[in-house]
C-alpha cells in the first residue's frame, strides 16, 4: 500500500499504479466510482473492485489523510461479513481503494430488481441471515471504535453464494467532515438513513445501529420509514412519529411485537436504542417467534368459499394419491396421531432425518404442536451430534442452528455449534455461540476452553493484546473446571503456554516452557508438545524435542524444518542439509527446496543452492524470496548482470524488501560497473539502516568511482562513526590523512 502521486498515464485503458487493468463501471455514488478490474500481479488476474475517488474530495489534505488512516485499519480487518480492503493508494492529483469483488450484486438491487418496477419484500429467513451477518461484522467495527455513518442496502454488497458484506466501512467518516462535501444530499450520509444526532453532526456507533434498524424496515416492507425530499426527511427523523409495518405495507403478515423492535431500532435518543447490532438481531429473532397475527374473517370466508369450487389436492404423505367420492381424509388429530408414532419409531432406530420430516408434517398441520417442537429440536440436535462426531463441520452446524430454531436454551447446542464454526474457520458466529454456551452454563470447561482457542488465533491475525490476555483468562477458567479430564487438561497446558510464549518477553518465556513441561507429563505421546518446547529452549535441548517429536510422528516434515533450521542456527549446514533433504520427499513444496539451497548458500555450495532455488521457482513463481536467494548465490559466484535480473524479479514481486536487498543489487550493479543504479540502491539503502556503517562504506565506494570526492568523504567519514574501520582505508588511499 502506498500514500503519494497517482500519475496519469495518456494511453488507452492504461494500468493503473502499473497493477490494476480498468475495465467496466459498477456504479458510482458521492465518493466515487467503482470499476470492475484485473490485478495482474497475480497469474492469471485476480478479479478485484477498485473504487476510484472523486478528484475533488481530494482538495483537503485531512481528507486525504483520512482516507490513508480508514484504509490502512480496515485492510487488517478480515471478518467474513466486511468487505476486505486489499490495496489503496491516496495523493492529491488522484486516489483509489480497491477491495474485494463481490460478485452477486448489493442488497438494493435485490430488494429491487427492477428500477421500474415496486420493490420486493425479502423472506423472513433471508431477513434473518442478512441481519445476522451484517450486525456481526458492524459490532466487530464498533469494537475497534470505527463507525461506518452509511449503512443502506446500496452498501451490504453480496458474493457469488449470497454471504452479505458491508462495504465502504469507515469513509463517509472521514470525507463528510470536508468541506468540499458540504451539499444538501452527502453532507450526513444517505438522508433516508441518518439518525437524529447526525443531522447535528454527532454521529457515533448508535448511529449505526439506527440506520440499520431503517435497513430491516426497508428488508421486511421494501421501503424506509421516512419518505420525502431532504427537508421533509431530517423533519421527519428528528421529529416524525415511526409508521408500522403495516402502515408502510398493508398486506404484511408479521408478528405485531415486530413493531416495538423496529420502534427501539429508531429511538429518537441515542441511549433508547439497542447497545449493540447483535441485540437488534435478537430482539428481532425473538418477535419472529410470536404467532402471526390472524387472518381477517372475510378473507377467510373468501378463501373457504374459493376451496369449495374447487377439489382439494393432497397436501400431506398421508393422504392418498387417489382419492374417490367415498375415501375420506384422517381428521387433522388422527393425522398428527400417526404421524407422533412414526416419529416414536424412528426415533427408537435413530433415524433423525425421518423424524425431521415426520415432525415437519406436524408443523404444517399444527404449527404451534408443543411436542413436535420439542422432537424436532432435539432430532436436529442428535442429527447434528452424528455428524459432529464425523468432523462433517459444514453438516453439522446447519442441523445445531435448526435445533437452536427449535429450542435456543440449551448451552451444548451453542457450544458444539460454535465448535463447528471454529473448525469451519467463521470468526464472528464463533466467539458469540460459545459465549452464549458459557452465559448459559457456566461450568462448562469446554466452551471456555474453545473461545480461548478462538481468542488466540484472532490474536494471531490482529496482534491485540487484549485477545491474548481474554484467551490466558479463558483457558485458566477452562483449567479449574477440567480437574478429572487429563486428556483436555493437556491441551489446556499447551495452549496457555502458546499464548505466554507470543507474549515474547524472557519471564513469559519461562512459563511458556513450564506450561508445556505439564503438558507433556500428562500425554508424552503428542508430537506438537515436544516442538513447541523446542521453541523455548537452548540447542541441545531444542534439538531433544525436535528428535523426540519425530520419532512420534516420523512422516511429520514440520518437524524436520525446525530441527534444520536449528542446526542453520547453529551452524550445522550439513546436517540440516539432511534433515531438509528428508522434509523434500515428505513435502514436495516450494519452501522446502528454499530452505535447503539456502543450507547449501551458506555452506558456500552455491551450484547446488542454485539447482534448489531453480526448483522452488518451478514450483511457486510468485515467491520473491526464491528469486532473491538464486540473485545471492549467482552474486557470490561472480554472474553480476544474473543476480541483478534476478534481484528486480524479486522487486516486482515483493514491495517491502529488506534493507540487504537494496545493499546487494548495488553491489551488484557497482561490479558491473553500472554508477548510477548502484548508487541510486546504496542511498535507499542507507535511508533505510542509517546505523550500518558497511552501507555508507560502500556508497562512499561509488561516490569516489564518480569523482564525487567530497561526498565519497564524507560517506566514509560516517562510516567511520559508526564503527566500519575499512573506511580508514579509503580515505589514506585517496590522501586524505
Amino acid at each position: 500500500m502506498t500514500t503519494g502521486s497517482w500519475p496519469v498515464v495518456p494511453q488507452p485503458n492504461p494500468l493503473i499504479a502499473n497493477r490494476y487493468r480498468k475495465g467496466r463501471s459498477l456504479g458510482a455514488g458521492g465518493f466515487g466510482e467503482v470499476f470492475y478490474a484485473e490485478d495482474i500481479k497475480f497469474n492469471p488476474p485476480r478479479p478485484v473492485a477498485i473504487k476510484i475517488v472523486h478528484t475533488d474530495l481530494l482538495v483537503d489534505p485531512q481528507v486525504r489523510d483520512g482516507i490513508s488512516k480508514e484504509a490502512n485499519v480496515l485492510a487488517q480487518f478480515k471478518h467474513p461479513n466486511i468487505l476486505r480492503v486489499l490495496d489503496f493508494e491516496v495523493g492529491q492529483a488522484g486516489a483509489f481503494i480497491v477491495t474485494e469483488l463481490a460478485e452477486g450484486g448489493s442488497l438494493a438491487q435485490k430488494l429491487k430488481p427492477d428500477p421500474n418496477q415496486p420493490p420486493k419484500p425479502l423472506p423472513r429467513k433471508e431477513v434473518l441471515f442478512i441481519l445476522e451477518r451484517i450486525a456481526l461484522a458492524l459490532d466487530e467495527a464498533h469494537s475497534h471504535n470505527i463507525v461506518h455513518r452509511d449503512i443502506k442496502p446500496a452498501n451490504i454488497l453480496l458474493d457469488i453464494n449470497g454471504q452479505p458484506q458491508l462495504a465502504d466501512f469507515g469513509f463517509a467518516l472521514t470525507v463528510t467532515k470536508s468541506i468540499a462535501l458540504q451539499t444538501l444530499t452527502s453532507v450526513y450520509g444517505t438522508p433516508q438513513y441518518v439518525a437524529p444526532e447526525v443531522w447535528n453532526d454527532q454521529a457515533g456507533k448508535s448511529s449505526d445501529i439506527y440506520a440499520l434498524g431503517v435497513m430491516l424496515y426497508e428488508m421486511i416492507t421494501g421501503y424506509t420509514p421516512f419518505l420525502g425530499n431532504f427537508d421533509e426527511l431530517k423533519d421527519k427523523h428528528l421529529n416524525g412519529a415511526i409508521p408500522t409495518l403495516k402502515e408502510r405495507y398493508p398486506r404484511l403478515r408479521y408478528p405485531q411485537a415486530l413493531d416495538a423492535v423496529i420502534f427501539r431500532a429508531l429511538a429518537k435518543k441515542a441511549t433508547q436504542r439497542y447497545k449493540k447490532a447483535i441485540d437488534l438481531f435478537q430482539a428481532f429473532k425473538a418477535a419472529l417467534e410470536e404467532p402471526d397475527p390472524p387472518v381477517r374473517a372475510a378473507v377467510t370466508q373468501k378463501v373457504r368459499a374459493s376451496s369449495a369450487k374447487t377439489p382439494a389436492q393432497p397436501a400431506n404423505p398421508l393422504q392418498t394419491q387417489n382419492i374417490g367420492p367415498k375415501q375420506r381424509q384422517p381428521a387433522r388429530g388422527t393425522q398428527i396421531k400417526l404421524l407422533l408414532e412414526k416419529i416414536n419409531d424412528f426415533e427408537a432406530a435413530k433415524s433423525w432425518a425421518k423424524v425431521i420430516e415426520a415432525g415437519e408434517q406436524i408443523l404444517a398441520l399444527d404449527k404451534n404442536h408443543k411436542i413436535a417442537i420439542d422432537k424436532l429440536g432435539r432430532a436436529y440436535f442428535n442429527n447434528g451430534l452424528d455428524q459432529y462426531r464425523k468432523k462433517k463441520w459444514l453438516e453439522a452446524s446447519k442441523s445445531f442452528k435448526e435445533a437452536l430454531n427449535y429450542d435456543d436454551s440449551q448451552a451444548q447446542t451453542y457450544k458444539l455449534l460454535g465448535i463447528c464454526l471454529f473448525n469451519l474457520n467463521d470468526p464472528g458466529l464463533t466467539l458469540y455461540n460459545l459465549t452464549r454456551a458459557i452465559e448459559k452454563d457456566p461450568s462448562d470447561s469446554e466452551s471456555y476452553y474453545y473461545r480461548g482457542k478462538y481468542l488466540y488465533n484472532a490474536w494471531l491475525k490482529r496482534h491485540v493484546k487484549k485477545e491474548l490476555n481474554e484467551a490466558i483468562a479463558d483457558f485458566n477458567a477452562a483449567l479449574q473446571l477440567a480437574p478429572g479430564n487429563f486428556t483436555l487438561k493437556a491441551e489446556i497446558y499447551f495452549w496457555l503456554g502458546r499464548c505466554y510464549y507470543n507474549r515474547n518477553n524472557a519471564a513469559d518465556l519461562n512459563k511458556a516452557r513450564n506450561f508445556f513441561d505439564l503438558a507433556i507429563s500428562l500425554a508424552p505421546n503428542v508430537a506438537t508438545y515436544y516442538s513447541w518446547r523446542g521453541l523455548t529452549g537452548s540447542d541441545v535441548s531444542a534439538l531433544v524435542d525436535y528428535s523426540r517429536a519425530i520419532e512420534i510422528e516420523p512422516n511429520n516434515h514440520t518437524f524436520y524444518v525446525q530441527r534444520g533450521n536449528r542446526f542453520s542456527a547453529m551452524g550445522e549446514f550439513d546436517r540440516a542439509i539432511e534433515d531438509y533433504t528428508r522434509v523434500i520427499s515428505l513435502y514436495d513444496h516450494s519452501d522446502s527446496y528454499l530452505a535447503r539451497g539456502q543450507a547449501y548458500q551458506n555452506s558456500n555450495k552455491h551450484a547446488l543452492a542454485i539447482n534448489d532455488f531453480n526448483r522452488a521457482i518451478i514450483l511457486d513463481a510468485r515467491d520473491w524470496r526464491s528469486f532473491f536467494s538464486r540473485g545471492m548465490s549467482n552474486f557470490e559466484l561472480g554472474f553480476y548482470k544474473l543476480a541483478i535480473n534476478d534481484f528486480n524479479q524479486a522487486g516486482q514481486l515483493e514491495s517491502n524488501l529488506p534493507v540487504n536487498y537494496f545493499k546487494v543489487i548495488g553491489l551488484s550493479h557497482l561490479m558491473n560497473k553500472d554508477f548510477k543504479n548502484a548508487l541510486f540502491n546504496l542511498e535507499k539503502a542507507c535511508q533505510l539502516n542509517p546505523r550500518d556503517g558497511e552501507l555508507f562504506y560502500w556508497r562512499g565506494k561509488i561516490q569516489k568511482e564518480l569523482k564525487n570526492k567530497d561526498l565519497a568523504r564524507q560517506d566514509f567519514d560516517k562510516a567511520i562513526s559508526l564503527g566500519y574501520r575499512e573506511a580508514t582505508k579509503e580515505k589514506r588511499y585517496l590522501g586524505w590523512f
